[in-house]
């Protein structure tokens, strides 16, 4: 991961209580158990879903980059509370 994206990871680590964060993998967990979805996880979900196929479609000529993009959003969607997704107070 480049070292600037980390920077951003970082500092929203540091500005954000992580024991109150839902994340995108958190959602998908829920989805997986077959819980009933709010619709602004689904439309976290969906808005995260296509924005990491639209990035890692871009990069699969490039090995390198595909999975560095491929890390980020691992990472992201363990950390990123879907709320700051889905309202664009973090960019994916």
């Amino acid at each position: 991961m480049k070292e600037e994206k980390k920077a951003i990871l970082q500092k929203y680590i540091q500005e954000n209580d992580l024991d109150s964060l839902v994340s995108i993998s958190d959602i998908e967990i829920k989805e997986f158990n077959g819980s009933p979805l709010m619709e602004e996880e689904k439309k976290a979900l969906a808005k995260f879903r296509e924005a990491r196929v639209k990035k890692l479609t871009k990069e699969k000529n490039k090995e390198n980059k595909f999975n560095e993009k491929f890390e980020y959003y691992r990472t992201i969607s363990n950390l990123i509370d879907y709320r700051d997704i889905l309202n664009g107070n973090f960019a994916v």
